[in-house]
């Protein structure tokens, strides 16, 4: 009885111990399968906040990544382009000659157009300045039996009718927009501001001793509105297309004088000076020493409509009920422009 007594004694410390065992064995997997699952609700959670978006109705949807370059740098750009324009104008004319009309031919010519802009951290919005230049002339001479075309009208022909004209281009642009992903490869940025711009054109024209000069100044201010878009390519390369179009308000100063007989006729007028303005290209983007800067190249075609922009002045008989005649024709540029910008 006795060793019954101490063998059943010897053997509760590995009954005790047992379970011991058994409860350690299967708590901790699931302490360490707990653990996980909370790191990865965390790291779900934090992925759909940034996915969806609380609009300022204080209503939900979803978030659209900003497509802005992602760089250490001081959210500042910085741009420079350069433009070979030619300058297309309605009532450029010189003279009818053997039943042809002589219009002006505008060569091409260079401009610049510089810029700079921030990137705000309210909703990824940007806003960027910048200012355009061009300045163009042409002239053409039309000899034997010419027609005029300008000026006071003349029945007779001339022997030699000359004309020139200048065009000097400024155009300052405040924008503002916010550059996101509709897709994988497709961002939009609409964009929003204003145009101020001044356009000087001037006339100097002679037919045989008479002498004719013209002038055309109009300066406008008013809202400007467009959007950019890129389609991306491989490579760092993507497909660049923009639209935007102001509606300006306008003050035109036109003058003409000649001088045989003197002539002097004012024929300022306020208009609404809609403009339009598309480009369409191929861009080259990308960082720059270990994403401090971030290098963007683009060679694009680029096409600007301006209506009404001519508002010189053909002249009639001082007797006339109406001394003169505008010609109240459009304007365009086209051509190439490069545009080389660095954010930092």
């Amino acid at each position: 009885m006795t060793k019954v007594i101490l063998l059943l004694l010897a053997f509760v410390p590995i009954l005790w111990a047992e379970p011991a065992e058994d409860v350690d064995a299967e708590v901790s997997p699931a302490i360490d399968d707990y653990s996980e699952l909370k790191k990865r609700l965390s790291a779900l959670e934090n992925k759909l906040g940034a996915l969806k978006i609380e609009s300022a109705e204080q209503t939900f949807g979803a978030n659209l990544a900003t497509a802005r370059p992602l760089y250490d740098g001081w959210d500042l750009h910085g741009r420079v382009d350069l433009l070979v324009w030619n300058l297309e104008e309605g009532g450029a004319q010189v003279a009818v000659h053997k039943s042809k009309a002589k219009e002006l031919d505008f060569g091409w010519d260079f401009g610049f157009r510089l810029g700079t802009g921030y990137n705000f951290e309210h909703d990824a919005w940007d806003t960027d300045i910048c200012f355009s230049y061009f300045k163009t002339h042409t002239s053409k001479t039309v000899s034997g039996g010419a027609n005029p075309q300008f000026g006071m009208p003349i029945t007779t022909d001339s022997e030699k009718v000359h004309r020139n004209w200048k065009l000097d281009y400024y155009v300052l642009d405040w924008m503002f927009g916010r550059n996101f992903f509709v897709s994988k490869f497709l961002s939009f940025r609409p964009q929003l501001g204003m145009e101020i711009a001044w356009i000087l054109q001037k006339s100097h024209g002679v037919i045989e001793a008479e002498k004719v000069r013209s002038k055309n100044h109009f300066f406008g201010v008013g809202p400007r509105i467009g959007i950019d878009t890129n389609w991306y390519l491989a490579n760092h390369f993507s497909l660049f297309g923009t639209l935007t179009g102001a509606l300006l308000w306008g003050s035109y100063e036109v003058e003409e004088r000649e001088t045989h007989p003197f002539i002097k006729a004012n024929g300022d007028i306020h208009l609404m000076a809609p403009n339009a303005q598309t480009a369409l290209g191929l861009l080259w983007d990308s960082h720059l020493a270990e994403n401090r800067f971030h290098l963007s190249i683009l060679l694009a075609y680029e096409f600007q409509y301006w209506w009404r922009q001519n508002q010189m002045l053909t002249l009639f008989e001082s007797s006339s009920a109406a001394p003169f005649r505008r010609e109240s024709q459009d304007l365009s540029l086209n051509g190439v422009t490069l545009d080389v910008r660095l954010d930092f």
